[in-house]
């Protein structure tokens, strides 16, 4: 069934889109190291090195800011579609109002109940 492989096809993309972001969180964690370097060499040109811990506070504020960031909006969304759906503009569907929303609501029923079926009757064999 189509929905099913399209189902897969999503968990793939969600796998590559995390990986996608811990690559960008090490990219950028190494950016902000690279340019604090630098801005620490222009302002102390005569300087012995970096302070001690350098490296390892700048990079924890980053991963901080970054991680912290992403926890509280993942936390915002646990749990709480509605409250996803109506930040993105959606509506709850009237489909007595309009043809096409009785459409829609006739598709979203029929896929709860093959999503149902297929649920119940994958464990059997």
């Amino acid at each position: 069934m189509r929905f099913f492989r399209q189902q897969e096809e999503a968990r793939a993309q969600t796998a590559r889109l995390l990986a996608l972001f811990a690559l960008t969180v090490a990219l950028l964690v190494l950016a902000v190291n690279a340019g604090l370097a630098l801005t620490w060499r222009l302002v102390w040109p005569t300087g012995d090195g970096y302070p001690a811990y350098f490296f390892t506070v700048n990079t924890a504020l980053t991963l901080l800011f970054v991680l912290g960031g992403w926890w509280l909006e993942t936390s915002n969304l646990q749990g709480h579609g509605e409250k996803f759906a109506r930040r993105a503009g959606a509506r709850e569907a009237r489909p007595a109002s309009r043809e096409l929303e009785q459409q829609l609501c006739n598709i979203v029923s029929e896929l709860a109940i093959a999503a149902h079926a297929h649920a119940h009757g994958a464990g059997q064999g």
